[in-house]
């Protein structure tokens, strides 16, 4: 049974019990594999990480930093796919193309490789970080977009266990932007003055409509009051009620 990252670097001296915790929660907390986050904490060294992963894998590595690649062999793999996958072509001998691997184990993108390039793909092993700096160098690619990692049949869960807090710090809390003053928001625009012949328009109007309703009040006070005459002619009713 193959072992885990975490337990072939502690079985290898390079990492102690407590830095793997560390990074382990680090994993959890914002995603990725475990041998990214190590390189990115600093908790081991690159090289040392990938000569580990190649003697589990008993693959060649290769130190793309040390070697200058060129234009010929890099026109193999286009910027697109290296920048996806995370490979980087470095030597061409014969039928054979020599290509630097976040994971070598992984024969989809070998097999397409070779499809591509009618040529029989030989893989080596080189960290992420690595893998990034080339990509950068060769392809003018200034941030890589790829995920992968290297080989995640090594990282099939934590070695250990570990408790996740709700109130741990979030990566986004630690940063403060400095943002500009809010833009305000623009004045709602003033009405547009209203002509004086419209103005006239609208009061004659409105004299118009009070004086409607001034004599549809009179004309109701005038039948209340033949209304009440009627009751106090039939003894129905006397004036101080009406009053």
């Amino acid at each position: 049974m193959r072992k885990k990252l975490g337990e072939m670097l502690i079985d290898a001296g390079l990492l102690s019990e407590q830095a793997l915790r560390v990074a382990l929660k680090e994993q959890q907390r914002y995603g990725g594999s475990l041998g990214r986050t190590l390189v990115e904490l600093k908790l081991i060294g690159e090289a040392e990480l990938v000569g580990v992963l190649g003697q589990q894998l008993k693959v060649g590595t290769i130190d793309l930093d040390t070697i200058e690649i060129s234009q010929s062999v890099l026109a193999h793999v286009t910027a697109d796919f290296a920048d996806l996958y995370g490979v980087v072509p470095f030597a061409q001998p014969m039928k054979f193309l020599d290509v630097a691997m976040i994971d070598p184990t992984n024969t989809t993108v070998i097999d397409e490789l070779r499809t591509r390039t009618k040529l029989n793909i030989r893989p080596a092993l080189a960290g992420p970080k690595m893998i990034e700096r080339a990509i950068g160098k060769y392809y003018g690619r200034g941030f890589s977009r790829f995920y992968g990692d290297i080989p995640l049949a090594l990282e099939d869960g934590p070695v250990l266990e570990v408790e996740k807090s709700d109130n741990e710090p979030k990566l986004d809390d630690l940063i403060v932007e400095e943002r500009a003053p809010p833009t305000p928001a623009p004045a709602a625009p003033k009405p547009p003055p209203i002509p004086r012949s419209a103005a006239s328009a609208e009061t004659a109007a409105l004299e118009r409509r009070i004086a409607e309703l001034e004599a549809r009040v009179a004309k109701q006070d005038a039948l209340i009051e033949k209304l009440v005459t009627a009751l106090v002619d039939h003894g129905m009713a006397d004036r101080g009620d009406y009053r």
